[in-house]
């Protein structure tokens, strides 16, 4: 009710996000009600402050039935409130935050020398939030839309993105070492993402976690391991879940790297832990792509002197991520004359058309076998010493 001509504001108590979602779980479905429906007022809802309903958004997204977003796109959702508009924006009530106010947000992100893109995201999220507010028949409650102009956001401009070339990657290969030499020939040969190779186990489940057949072969997706190495159960999309068929030369690696092993983390740790996306890119990919020092010997009577440093020069002088093999593989797939349906089958592309819906490339096995032989790796492949028959 209002107080002395005030607006009532619902304080956010400890419903913001903090991480960790399951705490907060009971209190937030209350609100995500009471913002959905008409089981608080209009009055009430006009008090709500920007931090509970966004909490409340953030929450119910996750949870809903249709369409829930995924762990990783909730936790970097909640990070982009919690830095960036909470601070800002947080105890505003939602029926007063126009334009004008967001600028204080995005005005925020520039000094901070946040990207376009970044810009451009926290822009969405805070629109998403505003329509989350909606009356008994479903329909929000503001329906007014954030204005770049007023808000001054920067534009986004269209940026190429890169892909591997055949030599690079086959450099790449050699530069590498043990399991990432493997790992490396892996991505390339089958345009898995990052997360679902890290997260392939040796004989686990196929029906419920990413694995490989016996034969290596195949690889069953069905799950992959987030930035921070928990494991999703779940893929990015419907059409992750696949079988992705293996070139028998990086087959043939595959075996000689799982020998005897049985269970486990194909690519692990030596604690036998999951590898992490960041170390394996700061500590692995990014120096040899870029280039590194290391300390340059000779030989002291029977000892070993340091006499300075000598640069190893990057394959390519410059920082890439790992989708750079993933586009080099549709790109490959592509120009080799692969059926459009096996390609959008191996990289986990959704149907756009009801004739996509319609093709099949999960039963037809034996014709994808066959093609993923035709189509060969497009790159050269060292160091093979047990090719399978």
């Amino acid at each position: 009710m209002p107080n002395n001509g005030q607006t009532e504001r619902i304080e956010p108590g400890d419903g913001s996000y903090d991480g960790n979602a399951e705490c907060e779980k009971p209190k937030l479905e209350i609100i995500s009600a009471a913002i959905l429906t008409k089981e608080i007022s209009d009055e009430k809802k006009r008090g709500l402050t920007f931090k509970v309903a966004g909490a409340s958004w953030l929450n119910y997204s996750s949870t809903r039935r249709r369409n829930p977003i995924r762990e990783n796109t909730r936790r970097i959702y909640g990070h982009c409130l919690t830095r960036w508009i909470y601070p800002v924006v947080g105890e505003l009530p939602i029926s007063e935050l126009k334009s004008i106010q967001a600028k204080k947000v995005v005005d925020r992100l520039v000094e901070h020398r946040a990207s376009a893109s970044v810009v451009t995201n926290v822009i969405m999220l805070m629109q998403q939030v505003i329509e989350s507010v909606k009356d008994a028949d479903g329909q929000p409650v503001y329906a007014w839309k954030l204005d770049r102009d007023v808000m001054d956001a920067p534009v986004v401009k269209a940026k190429e993105t890169k892909a591997f070339t055949s030599d690079e990657i086959t450099e790449i290969i050699e530069r590498a070492s043990g399991q990432y030499r493997v790992l490396f020939a892996l991505l390339a040969a089958t345009g898995l993402r990052i997360g679902e190779a890290l997260a392939v186990e040796i004989g686990a489940d196929k029906a419920t976690t990413t694995t490989v057949s016996s034969d290596c072969r195949v690889l069953y997706v069905q799950t992959q391991l987030l930035q921070d190495g928990q494991k999703q159960d779940v893929p990015k999309t419907a059409a992750g879940i696949r079988e992705v068929d293996i070139h028998n030369d990086v087959a043939a690696m595959l075996v000689e790297l799982i020998g005897n092993r049985t269970h486990g983390f194909l690519f692990r740790t030596e604690r036998m832990t999951p590898l992490l996306q960041s170390n394996l890119r700061k500590n692995i990919l990014d120096p040899i792509l870029v280039g590194r020092e290391r300390k340059k010997m000779v030989r002291d009577g029977m000892k070993w002197k340091q006499v300075g440093t000598e640069t190893i020069p990057g394959v390519i002088g410059e920082k890439r991520g790992f989708h750079a093999f993933r586009r080099f593989r549709a790109t490959h797939l592509a120009v080799s004359g692969t059926p459009e349906v096996f390609q959008k089958y191996w990289l986990g592309h959704r149907a756009k058309t009801i004739t996509e819906l319609y093709q099949k490339a999960e039963q037809e096995s034996a014709k994808r076998k066959e093609w993923c032989e035709k189509a060969e790796l497009g790159f050269a492949l060292p160091g093979i010493s047990k090719p399978l028959p």
